[in-house]
């Protein structure tokens, strides 16, 4: 569960989207030149990359490294959000103006900025949830997969609630693997069971109906299920 701010009831948005400060942003006119100093020689651990931007761990603090346009401007912030157009609309009315509207990234988040009354720049965002990618992610194989069991490894993993669908996947991968150790691929049957058994044993009564819509009698797979 997210926490947030501790602020008065009725003051200004805060502890309704806005879950706090995440990041510092520092710019400079050669991104690897930062990198080199705050990683190399400050000894920060870097977090991420990409265009542009570098983020490094400063002690419980994000620091965000940007390659800056040689556009003077005034200090930078990652704001953390629940709802980006909510978190907008209380700053704008509050007097800050909207230079981006809410817009997906590539690096998957929702993301929105805003000028404060005396220039600084105010990045909004919160992390797409899976079913707003607009595609299904890859699964991490190591082995070689049949295209059917991929399929319904796939299928399989869209009735898992979002929330858990991504350590299902992993788990559900690696079990499936694990199953087909002695075969030369993974198969369908590899994917049932592991569905099954990546599955936490206090839920796995959940897992019956999706194996009845895909075909599969659950009990004969009793086994997996008591593993």
């Amino acid at each position: 569960m997210e926490t947030r701010l501790n602020q008065p009831k009725g003051a200004g948005i805060i502890g309704r989207v806005i879950f706090g400060i995440s990041h510092v942003c520092l710019s400079g006119p050669d991104l690897e030149v930062l990198r080199e100093f705050y990683v190399k020689c400050m000894g920060l651990s870097e977090l991420g990359s990409g265009p542009g931007w570098v983020d490094v761990e400063a002690g419980g603090t994000i620091v965000r490294l940007l390659a800056s346009t040689g556009v003077p401007r005034g200090g930078q912030v990652r704001i953390q959000v629940g709802s980006v157009s909510k978190a907008v609309a209380g700053l704008t009315e509050g007097g800050a103006k909207l230079v981006l509207v809410p817009t997906r990234s590539p690096e998957l988040e929702m993301v929105a900025e805003v000028l404060d009354p005396a220039s600084n720049r105010l990045t909004l965002w919160r992390r797409l949830s899976e079913d707003e990618y607009g595609f299904i992610p890859d699964l991490a194989k190591t082995e070689s997969w049949d295209e059917a069991a991929e399929k319904l490894m796939q299928s399989f993993l869209a009735c898992v609630p979002e929330s858990f669908r991504d350590v299902a996947r992993t788990n559900a991968v690696l079990e499936a693997e694990y199953l087909a150790c002695d075969a030369e691929v993974v198969e369908i049957e590899h994917v049932v069971r592991a569905y099954i058994r990546a599955t936490p044993r206090l839920m796995r009564d959940r897992v019956r109906q999706p194996l009845l819509d895909h075909g599969f009698q659950p009990d004969h797979y009793q086994a997996d299920f008591e593993v």
